[in-house]
Protein backbone atom coordinates (compact mmCIF):
# COMPACT_ATOMS: atom_id res chain seq x y z
CA UNK A 1 0.00 0.00 0.00
CA UNK A 2 1.60 3.19 -0.78
CA UNK A 3 0.87 5.82 2.23
CA UNK A 4 0.16 9.45 1.37
CA UNK A 5 3.25 10.55 3.74
CA UNK A 6 5.45 8.71 1.23
CA UNK A 7 4.11 10.13 -1.70
CA UNK A 8 4.24 13.09 -0.49
CA UNK A 9 7.90 13.38 1.17
CA UNK A 10 9.24 11.77 -1.55
CA UNK A 11 7.57 14.36 -3.94
CA UNK A 12 8.75 17.81 -1.77
CA UNK A 13 12.30 15.95 -1.71
CA UNK A 14 12.47 15.65 -5.38
CA UNK A 15 11.20 18.68 -5.91
CA UNK A 16 13.92 20.65 -3.79
CA UNK A 17 16.91 18.81 -5.59
CA UNK A 18 15.50 19.26 -8.87
CA UNK A 19 15.90 22.68 -8.34
CA UNK A 20 19.12 22.74 -7.31
CA UNK A 21 19.38 21.92 -3.49
CA UNK A 22 22.06 19.03 -2.57
CA UNK A 23 22.72 19.57 1.14
CA UNK A 24 20.64 18.00 3.20
CA UNK A 25 21.07 17.03 7.29
CA UNK A 26 19.20 14.92 9.34
CA UNK A 27 18.45 13.86 12.71
CA UNK A 28 16.31 10.49 12.67
CA UNK A 29 12.85 9.94 14.30
CA UNK A 30 9.80 8.27 13.50
CA UNK A 31 7.67 11.05 13.03
CA UNK A 32 9.71 12.41 10.14
CA UNK A 33 10.78 8.49 8.85
CA UNK A 34 9.41 9.49 4.97
CA UNK A 35 11.66 12.01 4.78
CA UNK A 36 14.44 10.77 5.66
CA UNK A 37 13.63 7.65 3.72
CA UNK A 38 13.25 10.27 0.68
CA UNK A 39 16.64 11.76 1.22
CA UNK A 40 18.11 8.43 1.71
CA UNK A 41 16.83 7.02 -1.70
CA UNK A 42 18.79 9.93 -3.62
CA UNK A 43 21.46 10.02 -1.89
CA UNK A 44 22.54 6.49 -2.41
CA UNK A 45 21.87 7.51 -6.42
CA UNK A 46 24.13 10.25 -5.70
CA UNK A 47 21.83 12.79 -6.21
CA UNK A 48 22.14 15.07 -3.00
CA UNK A 49 24.78 14.85 -0.27
CA UNK A 50 23.37 13.96 3.35
CA UNK A 51 24.78 14.34 6.73
CA UNK A 52 23.25 12.41 9.80
CA UNK A 53 23.38 13.11 13.31
CA UNK A 54 21.79 12.15 16.58
CA UNK A 55 22.05 15.63 18.06
CA UNK A 56 19.83 18.23 16.47
CA UNK A 57 21.81 21.13 18.29
CA UNK A 58 25.09 20.11 16.30
CA UNK A 59 23.46 19.18 13.00
CA UNK A 60 21.91 22.49 12.62
CA UNK A 61 25.05 24.47 13.13
CA UNK A 62 26.95 21.81 10.90
CA UNK A 63 24.23 22.72 8.26
CA UNK A 64 24.35 26.30 8.81
CA UNK A 65 27.90 26.24 8.54
CA UNK A 66 27.86 24.55 5.16
CA UNK A 67 25.50 27.53 4.18
CA UNK A 68 27.61 29.96 5.02
CA UNK A 69 30.45 28.34 2.64
CA UNK A 70 28.38 27.30 -0.11
CA UNK A 71 26.26 30.33 -0.43
CA UNK A 72 23.41 27.70 -0.54
CA UNK A 73 20.53 26.47 1.54
CA UNK A 74 21.09 23.73 3.60
CA UNK A 75 18.15 21.69 4.21
CA UNK A 76 17.42 20.46 7.88
CA UNK A 77 14.71 17.67 9.43
CA UNK A 78 14.06 16.44 12.27
CA UNK A 79 11.49 14.53 14.02
CA UNK A 80 8.44 16.18 16.01
CA UNK A 81 8.63 17.95 19.81
CA UNK A 82 11.42 19.33 21.49
CA UNK A 83 13.53 17.64 18.44
CA UNK A 84 12.67 21.11 16.51
CA UNK A 85 13.13 23.88 19.69
CA UNK A 86 16.68 22.29 19.81
CA UNK A 87 17.32 24.55 16.22
CA UNK A 88 16.72 27.57 17.82
CA UNK A 89 19.93 28.61 18.52
CA UNK A 90 21.20 27.65 15.05
CA UNK A 91 17.68 29.29 13.05
CA UNK A 92 19.04 32.77 14.90
CA UNK A 93 22.14 32.50 13.61
CA UNK A 94 20.91 32.40 10.23
CA UNK A 95 18.54 35.20 10.48
CA UNK A 96 21.15 37.58 12.19
CA UNK A 97 23.72 36.89 9.21
CA UNK A 98 21.26 36.17 6.70
CA UNK A 99 21.78 32.77 5.83
CA UNK A 100 19.60 30.41 3.88
CA UNK A 101 17.96 27.30 5.71
CA UNK A 102 15.38 25.14 5.04
CA UNK A 103 13.82 23.63 8.12
CA UNK A 104 11.42 20.66 7.78
CA UNK A 105 10.13 19.89 10.95
CA UNK A 106 7.70 17.08 11.05
CA UNK A 107 4.76 17.08 12.93
CA UNK A 108 1.80 15.66 14.30
CA UNK A 109 -1.68 16.31 12.60
CA UNK A 110 -3.52 19.41 13.54
CA UNK A 111 -6.08 17.44 15.45
CA UNK A 112 -3.51 16.17 18.50
CA UNK A 113 -2.71 20.07 19.08
CA UNK A 114 -4.02 21.29 22.82
CA UNK A 115 -5.80 18.43 23.95
CA UNK A 116 -3.16 16.60 25.84
CA UNK A 117 -2.09 14.22 23.41
CA UNK A 118 1.21 11.78 24.28
CA UNK A 119 4.49 14.08 22.66
CA UNK A 120 2.60 16.78 21.30
CA UNK A 121 4.72 20.21 21.25
CA UNK A 122 3.26 23.48 19.13
CA UNK A 123 5.54 24.15 16.73
CA UNK A 124 3.86 26.81 14.78
CA UNK A 125 5.54 29.91 16.09
CA UNK A 126 7.87 28.41 17.73
CA UNK A 127 10.94 30.45 15.89
CA UNK A 128 8.88 33.44 16.43
CA UNK A 129 9.99 36.15 14.24
CA UNK A 130 13.50 35.07 13.19
CA UNK A 131 11.94 32.94 9.85
CA UNK A 132 11.58 34.60 6.40
CA UNK A 133 8.77 32.58 5.31
CA UNK A 134 6.69 29.78 7.69
CA UNK A 135 3.99 27.00 6.49
CA UNK A 136 2.32 24.80 8.48
CA UNK A 137 1.28 22.28 6.13
CA UNK A 138 -1.64 19.64 6.75
CA UNK A 139 -1.37 15.81 6.55
CA UNK A 140 -0.84 13.80 3.16
CA UNK A 141 -4.50 11.98 2.90
CA UNK A 142 -5.75 10.14 0.26
CA UNK A 143 -7.91 12.45 -1.08
CA UNK A 144 -5.84 15.66 -0.39
CA UNK A 145 -2.34 15.34 -1.47
CA UNK A 146 -0.46 19.20 -0.62
CA UNK A 147 1.68 20.69 -3.56
CA UNK A 148 5.23 19.81 -3.39
CA UNK A 149 5.97 21.75 -5.77
CA UNK A 150 4.66 24.95 -4.97
CA UNK A 151 6.16 24.83 -1.66
CA UNK A 152 9.91 23.54 -2.13
CA UNK A 153 9.82 26.91 -4.97
CA UNK A 154 8.46 29.15 -2.54
CA UNK A 155 10.61 27.58 0.66
CA UNK A 156 13.80 27.94 -1.83
CA UNK A 157 12.92 31.80 -3.15
CA UNK A 158 12.72 33.30 0.84
CA UNK A 159 15.84 31.32 1.70
CA UNK A 160 18.18 32.95 -0.69
CA UNK A 161 16.55 36.23 -1.17
CA UNK A 162 15.12 36.55 -4.16
CA UNK A 163 12.42 38.90 -2.93
CA UNK A 164 13.53 39.75 0.31
CA UNK A 165 16.24 39.40 3.05
CA UNK A 166 17.50 35.76 2.83
CA UNK A 167 17.79 33.44 5.77
CA UNK A 168 15.81 30.50 7.43
CA UNK A 169 12.30 29.11 6.29
CA UNK A 170 9.94 26.72 8.01
CA UNK A 171 8.17 23.79 6.69
CA UNK A 172 5.76 22.38 9.53
CA UNK A 173 4.63 19.10 7.93
CA UNK A 174 2.45 17.23 9.60
CA UNK A 175 2.38 13.41 8.82
CA UNK A 176 -0.63 10.48 9.88
CA UNK A 177 -0.53 7.30 9.89
CA UNK A 178 0.82 4.89 8.14
CA UNK A 179 4.39 6.97 8.36
CA UNK A 180 6.35 5.58 5.34
CA UNK A 181 5.72 3.26 2.55
CA UNK A 182 8.54 1.59 0.20
CA UNK A 183 6.45 3.68 -2.69
CA UNK A 184 6.84 5.94 -4.19
CA UNK A 185 10.90 6.52 -4.79
CA UNK A 186 11.86 9.74 -4.27
CA UNK A 187 13.99 8.52 -7.58
CA UNK A 188 11.16 7.80 -9.61
CA UNK A 189 9.67 11.18 -8.54
CA UNK A 190 13.18 13.07 -9.73
CA UNK A 191 13.37 11.22 -12.74
CA UNK A 192 9.97 12.70 -13.77
CA UNK A 193 10.73 15.98 -12.95
CA UNK A 194 12.98 19.14 -15.23
CA UNK A 195 15.91 19.94 -13.58
CA UNK A 196 16.70 24.03 -12.85
CA UNK A 197 19.19 25.76 -11.94
CA UNK A 198 18.84 26.93 -8.14
CA UNK A 199 17.22 30.17 -7.62
CA UNK A 200 19.34 33.27 -6.77
CA UNK A 201 18.93 36.86 -6.07
CA UNK A 202 17.78 38.78 -9.13
CA UNK A 203 19.97 41.69 -10.75
CA UNK A 204 19.06 45.16 -9.91
CA UNK A 205 20.32 48.32 -12.40
CA UNK A 206 19.50 50.82 -10.09
CA UNK A 207 22.98 53.06 -9.70
CA UNK A 208 23.86 55.75 -7.68
CA UNK A 209 26.84 58.03 -8.44
CA UNK A 210 28.94 59.43 -5.20
CA UNK A 211 31.24 62.70 -5.07
CA UNK A 212 34.27 61.35 -3.85
CA UNK A 213 37.26 63.62 -2.51
CA UNK A 214 39.86 63.79 0.03
CA UNK A 215 37.41 63.17 2.74
CA UNK A 216 36.26 59.94 1.61
CA UNK A 217 36.82 56.31 2.61
CA UNK A 218 35.47 53.07 1.57
CA UNK A 219 34.35 50.39 4.30
CA UNK A 220 33.93 46.92 3.62
CA UNK A 221 31.96 44.50 5.99
CA UNK A 222 30.76 41.35 6.20
CA UNK A 223 30.61 39.81 2.05
CA UNK A 224 31.00 42.95 0.63
CA UNK A 225 33.13 41.20 -1.64
CA UNK A 226 35.05 42.39 -5.34
CA UNK A 227 32.59 45.53 -5.32
CA UNK A 228 34.12 47.39 -2.50
CA UNK A 229 37.73 47.06 -4.07
CA UNK A 230 36.83 48.01 -7.33
CA UNK A 231 35.08 51.04 -6.21
CA UNK A 232 37.90 52.48 -3.64
CA UNK A 233 40.99 51.60 -6.42
CA UNK A 234 38.57 53.26 -9.06
CA UNK A 235 38.31 56.39 -7.23
CA UNK A 236 41.85 55.70 -5.26
CA UNK A 237 40.46 55.76 -2.17
CA UNK A 238 41.49 53.78 1.23
CA UNK A 239 39.30 50.55 1.60
CA UNK A 240 38.73 49.51 5.59
CA UNK A 241 37.84 45.88 5.04
CA UNK A 242 37.26 43.90 7.96
CA UNK A 243 38.46 40.44 7.67
CA UNK A 244 34.89 38.63 6.99
CA UNK A 245 34.52 41.22 3.91
CA UNK A 246 36.49 39.37 1.41
CA UNK A 247 37.56 42.62 0.09
CA UNK A 248 41.21 42.67 1.89
CA UNK A 249 42.91 43.40 -0.58
CA UNK A 250 44.14 45.80 -3.95
CA UNK A 251 45.92 48.75 -3.90
CA UNK A 252 43.85 50.54 -1.93
CA UNK A 253 43.76 48.24 1.03
CA UNK A 254 44.72 49.58 4.36
CA UNK A 255 45.49 46.62 6.05
CA UNK A 256 46.84 47.86 9.70
CA UNK A 257 43.76 50.87 9.42
CA UNK A 258 42.60 50.54 13.53
CA UNK A 259 45.83 52.90 13.84
CA UNK A 260 44.93 55.28 11.53
CA UNK A 261 41.52 55.55 13.14
CA UNK A 262 43.05 56.05 16.87
CA UNK A 263 44.96 59.16 15.14
CA UNK A 264 44.36 62.60 13.92
CA UNK A 265 43.52 61.46 10.05
CA UNK A 266 40.50 59.89 11.27
CA UNK A 267 38.90 63.67 11.82
CA UNK A 268 39.54 64.42 8.31
CA UNK A 269 37.28 62.08 7.17
CA UNK A 270 33.61 63.52 6.02
CA UNK A 271 32.04 60.86 3.87
CA UNK A 272 32.15 56.94 4.00
CA UNK A 273 31.07 54.92 1.54
CA UNK A 274 29.77 51.11 2.83
CA UNK A 275 29.90 48.07 1.25
CA UNK A 276 28.69 44.58 3.40
CA UNK A 277 27.70 44.60 6.82
CA UNK A 278 30.52 46.22 9.40
CA UNK A 279 30.01 45.11 12.99
CA UNK A 280 33.42 44.42 14.24
CA UNK A 281 35.24 47.63 15.00
CA UNK A 282 33.77 50.06 17.58
CA UNK A 283 36.24 52.71 16.07
CA UNK A 284 34.89 51.39 12.22
CA UNK A 285 30.92 52.28 14.30
CA UNK A 286 32.15 55.26 15.38
CA UNK A 287 33.16 56.69 12.18
CA UNK A 288 30.19 55.95 10.72
CA UNK A 289 28.57 57.08 12.42
CA UNK A 290 30.25 60.70 12.00
CA UNK A 291 30.06 60.86 8.69
CA UNK A 292 27.51 61.29 6.24
CA UNK A 293 27.14 57.96 4.91
CA UNK A 294 26.40 56.26 1.54
CA UNK A 295 25.50 52.55 1.34
CA UNK A 296 25.43 49.40 -1.22
CA UNK A 297 22.45 47.87 -0.79
CA UNK A 298 22.47 44.18 -0.02
CA UNK A 299 19.96 41.24 0.14
CA UNK A 300 21.81 39.10 2.29
CA UNK A 301 22.22 41.71 5.13
CA UNK A 302 19.13 44.01 4.39
CA UNK A 303 19.00 47.37 5.85
CA UNK A 304 22.17 49.13 7.32
CA UNK A 305 21.62 52.65 9.12
CA UNK A 306 23.98 52.12 12.15
CA UNK A 307 24.05 55.53 12.84
CA UNK A 308 20.55 56.66 11.31
CA UNK A 309 22.57 58.82 8.93
CA UNK A 310 22.58 57.36 5.67
CA UNK A 311 22.35 59.91 3.34
CA UNK A 312 21.61 57.80 0.32
CA UNK A 313 21.53 53.99 -1.07
CA UNK A 314 21.60 51.50 -4.27
CA UNK A 315 22.00 48.11 -5.32
CA UNK A 316 25.43 49.41 -7.27
CA UNK A 317 27.67 52.34 -6.70
CA UNK A 318 29.92 54.34 -8.70
CA UNK A 319 32.54 56.52 -7.54
CA UNK A 320 32.38 60.50 -9.13
CA UNK A 321 35.85 61.78 -9.13
CA UNK A 322 39.28 60.67 -7.80
CA UNK A 323 40.76 61.77 -4.18
CA UNK A 324 44.31 62.73 -4.52
CA UNK A 325 47.11 60.79 -4.41
CA UNK A 326 48.39 62.14 -1.28
CA UNK A 327 44.81 60.64 0.76
CA UNK A 328 45.45 57.31 0.28
CA UNK A 329 49.57 57.62 0.99
CA UNK A 330 48.92 59.48 4.01
CA UNK A 331 46.59 56.16 5.42
CA UNK A 332 49.07 53.87 4.15
CA UNK A 333 51.77 55.72 5.94
CA UNK A 334 49.81 55.71 8.99
CA UNK A 335 48.86 51.71 8.67
CA UNK A 336 52.69 50.64 8.55
CA UNK A 337 53.90 52.61 10.96
CA UNK A 338 52.84 49.56 12.89
CA UNK A 339 54.59 46.93 11.64
CA UNK A 340 55.34 44.79 14.10
CA UNK A 341 51.92 43.33 14.50
CA UNK A 342 51.62 42.65 10.55
CA UNK A 343 54.49 40.54 10.33
CA UNK A 344 53.20 38.52 13.89
CA UNK A 345 50.17 38.24 11.35
CA UNK A 346 52.50 37.36 8.18
CA UNK A 347 54.37 34.71 10.00
CA UNK A 348 51.13 32.49 11.29
CA UNK A 349 49.52 32.90 8.06
CA UNK A 350 52.80 31.52 6.01
CA UNK A 351 53.01 29.23 8.66
CA UNK A 352 49.89 27.41 8.38
CA UNK A 353 50.39 26.42 5.04
CA UNK A 354 47.65 24.98 2.80
CA UNK A 355 45.73 24.44 6.68
CA UNK A 356 42.82 26.51 6.67
CA UNK A 357 43.06 28.88 9.33
CA UNK A 358 39.32 29.33 11.93
CA UNK A 359 39.62 32.39 13.54
CA UNK A 360 36.99 32.26 16.41
CA UNK A 361 34.01 34.32 17.13
CA UNK A 362 33.93 37.76 19.84
CA UNK A 363 37.31 38.78 20.83
CA UNK A 364 39.62 36.63 18.19
CA UNK A 365 38.45 38.26 15.09
CA UNK A 366 38.49 41.80 16.42
CA UNK A 367 42.32 41.03 17.43
CA UNK A 368 42.44 40.06 13.72
CA UNK A 369 40.51 43.07 12.62
CA UNK A 370 43.66 45.25 15.11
Amino acid sequence: MISPSQQFAATLIAELVSRGVRNFYISPGARSQALAIAVGQLAGAGKLSLTVRLDERSLAFTALGRAIATGEPSVVITTSGTAVANLHPAVLEAHHSSVPLILLTADRPSELRGVGANQTTNQVGIFANCLRSFVDVPAARPSSIPDAGSLAANAIANAMGTANQAGPVQLNLQFVEPLSSSEPTANSVLSALESSPLASGAEHEELLEIEVDDHTVVIAGADAGTDAVRFAEKAKLPLFAEPSSGSRYGSSAIVNYQAGLLGPLAKQVRRVVVFGKPTLSRPIIALIKNSSVYVAKSRKHGKFDVGHNTIASAWQLEPKGLASSSWLESWKETAGSSDARSEFVAAVWDGAGSVPLLIGASNLIRVADS
